[in-house]
């Protein structure tokens, strides 16, 4: 490939990258909150596509209006309809959530971090011992050493996460003695 194509490719790819996982409207839910028809609360349900779980998401957001003065009084944040919620948090700054879900797949429990900005998912990886991630599954809420923040300028997240384990070999199909990994005897704590 020469260096036109290249630009070409990747161009390409970022404009998907960008279009596939713009939100559509898929349903609406709309209530008046008053007897003066004056605050109007709307619920809308939007469908995107997950480019890291290649899956549909279902999410909705609450917005509160005030009919009198035509100005929005509330928004919630994105909450996902489908997948289990491991861990939830909004940034300082209201701009952005972050979710982590956890997901069966066949025996194997997957783990997803996501970080949200408005209606869209600007930010997803998937985590597992299969995968090329960063670590292992983030610890859940009622765990002791668990931490899960935003920065002040809620620029980064910062969560406590298991340390990723080697695979495991077998001393049979292994070259060297340090491609074993860990042991299947050494002791780990659940």
């Amino acid at each position: 490939m020469t260096t036109t194509d290249n630009k070409i490719l990747s161009s390409t790819i970022e404009t998907y990258l960008h279009y596939a996982g713009q939100p559509t409207l898929s349903d609406i839910e709309c209530c008046n909150q008053d007897s003066n028809d004056e605050i109007l609360h709307l619920t809308p349900y939007f469908s995107a596509k997950d480019l890291v779980k290649l899956e549909n998401l279902t999410y909705t957001r609450s917005f509160t209006y005030s009919l009198k003065t035509r100005q929005l009084l509330f928004t919630s944040n994105v909450t996902t309809i489908n997948g289990n919620i491991i861990r939830r948090l909004a940034s300082p700054d209201g701009k952005y959530l972050a979710l982590v879900t956890k997901e069966m797949k066949g025996e194997q429990e997957l783990h997803y971090v996501q970080i949200w900005h408005n209606e869209h998912l600007i930010f997803g990886y998937e985590v597992s011992d299969s995968k090329i991630s960063p670590h292992g599954k983030v610890l859940p809420k009622n765990d002791y050493a668990s931490f899960f923040e935003w920065s002040p300028d809620s620029r980064r997240l910062i969560f406590t996460a298991e340390e990723k384990r080697k695979p495991f070999k077998s001393y049979f199909t292994t070259e060297k003695l340090d491609d074993l990994g860990e042991s299947f005897s050494t002791y780990r704590e659940n």
